[in-house]
């Protein structure tokens, strides 16, 4: 039974939820560390390959379910994936070993991570005109950001009230219950038309266009301060180096994903206005760089310093959105859900890489597997920011290609 309902906000709500719950997969690792590295006896450089095997599950079927969606209903795809992604979590959270749970960490990401953030894409593109779409991208990308706040501070909490076990179970069965209530309320706005585009006519069309690969690494690289310090590392800097306590590490994690929800929405206001797009999109990479360099100069932060520093990381992080109706304009709209499951790839292959990269940086000379016997280094630590900080030079030489100011050829020949 589907109860239909008339206004395309709710439904553009609704199914932005499937994305805030996947998001909060993705993230959970920064509140669950602790607990992971002593349950499986790991080391950081494990746990950022464990993490990982999200990403990897992600790139496993991004391409085919951008595809999928652009050819069968996005109603049917979604319940597909979620059903499928909460058997994941539930083995992710209850096996006692370390490889069967990094396979339900693969298929948390190969189905409702590879579908989570196109679906809602897709569906909202059918109800809603083009010209309405950055607005409601910003919609969709601020409700995924209340699952990265429910995955730090709040998340934190009911593992210290109702303990890890009960508070993985909270997860699952809140998996379950939106599962009910998208069977109940989500349906596509037409019938489904198969478009005559195949596979590789798709595939084609897409790697054919600069402006999805510029984009798509614009975002992957500006959203590796997300994955890094928000979804895995950052409780264990914040403790280490700025010795808080693991609930005060949480809150301060929190407020990356506060100020990207914000971001997102005041970000809103000019998505539709294309000659705001390059200065908005070079001031947030030189604003996420100057808070890093204060992470790498500055040792002594006080508590409420790191919480406005860490706002302003996901608040400068926030315009990696202006990237997608970038990627919508220059796209056929009968491969919409295609080009950006291309981008989003692109965005995977970020936190695979730079997730354990940055693991093995700052576990550099340490030997010892267990969290609280480590004492990490500032030095490592900074040589992973300082990583952060090329990568995001190199996405501001990305807005200068998207908007034509060089070209490769100039780059690489005189």
């Amino acid at each position: 039974m589907i109860i239909k309902i008339k206004n395309p906000m709710i439904i553009c709500i609704i199914v932005s939820f499937f994305f805030g719950f996947e998001f909060f997969q993705i993230n959970v690792f920064s509140s669950l560390d602790t607990e992971l590295i002593k349950k499986f006896n790991c080391t950081t450089k494990e746990l950022g390959v464990f993490s990982s095997m999200y990403f990897y599950g992600n790139l496993l079927l991004l391409i085919p379910a951008g595809i999928l969606l652009d050819k069968y209903s996005t109603r049917s795809l979604i319940l597909f994936s979620m059903f499928f992604s909460i058997i994941g979590i539930y083995i992710f959270s209850f096996s006692n070993n370390l490889y069967i749970s990094s396979i339900g960490r693969l298929i948390i990401g190969m189905t409702g991570g590879a579908i989570c953030f196109l679906s809602s894409l897709k569906l909202c593109s059918q109800w809603f005109h083009i010209n309405e779409m950055p607005k409601i991208i910003s919609i969709i990308i601020s409700i995924g950001m209340l699952g990265g706040i429910l995955s730090q501070a709040p998340f934190n909490f009911l593992i210290n009230k109702f303990g890890y076990t009960n508070a993985l179970y909270i997860n699952i069965y809140f998996g379950i219950f939106l599962y009910f209530i998208i069977y109940l309320f989500i349906y596509d706005f037409y019938k489904i038309q198969k478009n005559n585009f195949s596979f590789l006519f798709s595939f084609k069309n897409i790697i054919k266009n600069t402006k999805n690969w510029y984009c798509g690494i614009y975002i992957s690289l500006l959203n590796l301060p997300i994955f890094l310090l928000g979804a895995l590392y950052g409780n264990i800097y914040l403790v280490q180096i700025h010795n808080l306590s693991h609930n005060e590490a949480s809150i301060v994690t929190t407020m990356i994903y506060l100020g990207m929800l914000i971001g997102s929405l005041l970000l809103s206001k000019f998505l539709s206005k294309k000659n705001n797009r390059i200065f908005l999109m070079t001031f947030g990479i030189f604003l996420c760089i100057i808070i890093v360099f204060i992470l790498i100069n500055i040792i002594k932060l006080t508590f409420f310093m790191l919480l406005i520093i860490f706002f302003i990381l996901g608040l400068s992080s926030s315009a990696q959105i202006i990237a997608y109706p970038i990627i919508m304009e220059n796209n056929d709209i009968n491969i919409i859900a295609s080009s950006n499951s291309f981008s989003s790839m692109l965005i995977v292959i970020g936190g695979a890489i730079f997730q354990p990269l940055f693991g093995y940086i700052i576990k550099l000379n340490l030997n010892d597997p267990i969290l609280q016997d480590i004492i990490y280094i500032i030095k490592n630590f900074n040589n992973g920011f300082y990583l952060l900080i090329f990568n995001l030079i190199i996405s501001f030489i990305m807005i200068l290609l998207i908007f034509e100011k060089i070209s490769i050829k100039f780059m690489f020949y005189k």
